[in-house]
C-alpha cells in the first residue's frame, strides 16, 4: 500500500495501532509472546542504529512495524506500577499533547546555543527528556487537578439527580 497507491506512513501507522487493538481486545496472549513481540521490536530498532533504513523504506516499515512489536508486547505483558514508569504512564496524554511545543522549542533552543546536531541520538534523548518533564508538569498542574475537579463535578450532579 505504502509504495504502490502513496498511502502516508502516519495513516499506516494508525491502522497498526487499530489492527492490535481488535487483536488484543478478541484474545489472550502468554507472556512469552508479549515477551518475544517487545524484544524483536526492540531488536530491530536497534538494529537501525547501525544499518540505518530511513533511505530505503518508508517510516512505517523501518519505524511503525518495530514500535508495533514494542506496543503489542507492552499491551499483551501483565501490567505493573513501575516507579518513573508509572509516573510516564500518568503523564502520556499531556506528553503527547506537549510534544508540539517543547520539540520545535528544543531545536530552537540549541540552535540558538550553536549546538551542532552531530551527536543526534544524544540529542534525541535530551529531548525526549525535556519533553517527558514538560509533559509532566502539565499532568501534574493542569491535567490531573482538572480531571478531578471534573469528576468531583460529575458525582454532585449525580447525587444531585431525583
Amino acid at each position: 500500500l505504502v509504495f504502490g497507491l502513496n498511502i502516508t506512513s502516519i495513516f499506516l501507522e494508525f491502522v497498526f495501532g487499530a489492527l492490535l487493538a481488535l487483536l488484543t481486545q478478541s484474545r489472550q496472549f502468554s507472556s512469552t509472546v508479549g515477551w518475544a513481540a517487545f524484544l524483536l521490536g526492540v531488536a530491530l530498532l536497534a538494529a537501525q542504529i547501525f544499518y540505518p533504513l530511513t533511505e530505503f523504506l518508508p517510516r512505517s516499515v523501518f519505524s511503525g512495524i518495530p514500535a508495533t512489536f514494542v506496543v503489542f508486547g507492552m499491551v499483551v505483558l501483565p501490567q505493573r506500577r513501575l516507579g518513573l514508569l508509572g509516573i510516564l504512564g500518568d503523564a502520556s496524554y499531556s506528553i503527547y499533547l506537549i510534544q508540539i511545543f517543547t520539540i520545535p522549542a528544543y531545536l530552537k533552543f540549541l540552535v540558538l546555543m550553536g549546538v551542532e546536531p552531530s551527536h543526534g541520538e544524544l540529542l534525541g534523548v535530551l529531548n525526549l527528556a525535556v519533553t517527558a518533564a514538560g509533559g509532566w508538569l502539565l499532568y501534574a498542574l493542569f491535567e490531573r487537578p482538572v480531571t478531578q475537579a471534573l469528576k468531583n463535578y460529575a458525582s454532585r450532579q449525580r447525587v444531585a439527580e431525583p
